[in-house]
């Protein structure tokens, strides 16, 4: 029993051994993702005092019930469509999207419908 024991004992010791560059390797990885989050996080608070209340709760909403984290559809004049379910929009709503002057969310999938200006050549 106890040479199984101290064998056991051999046997963790090496694959200790063999695995602790992988493990640094792995923490240090680890250590950069957070403190990307710490980063993204940092910057996400300085914008939301300029966003309004109301856009923010529904967009905190949207983005708490989706799970691919597409909260925003970006519409152009040219495209007319729905750019996270591709719902085809009436000329109507095309108008109000430009505007902005309220929050219009998608009727099919409940995004976010934000105007997309017209990327303009550098001359």
């Amino acid at each position: 029993m106890q040479q199984s024991i101290e064998k056991a004992k051999a046997d963790l010791e090496k694959i200790i051994s063999d695995n602790a560059s992988e493990i640094s390797e792995l923490k240090g990885k680890m250590d950069a993702i957070g403190s990307s989050i710490a980063a993204m996080t940092q910057e996400r608070n300085a914008v939301i005092g300029s966003v309004s209340k109301p856009l923010l709760r529904t967009y905190n909403h949207i983005l708490k019930r989706r799970k691919n984290g597409q909260v925003l559809s970006f519409v152009d004049g040219a495209d007319r469509t729905c750019s996270v379910c591709y719902k085809i929009l009436e000329a109507q709503l095309i108008n109000e999207i430009r505007k902005s002057d309220k929050i219009i969310v998608c009727q099919n999938c409940g995004s976010i419908f934000v105007w997309k200006e017209d990327e303009k050549p550098v001359s």
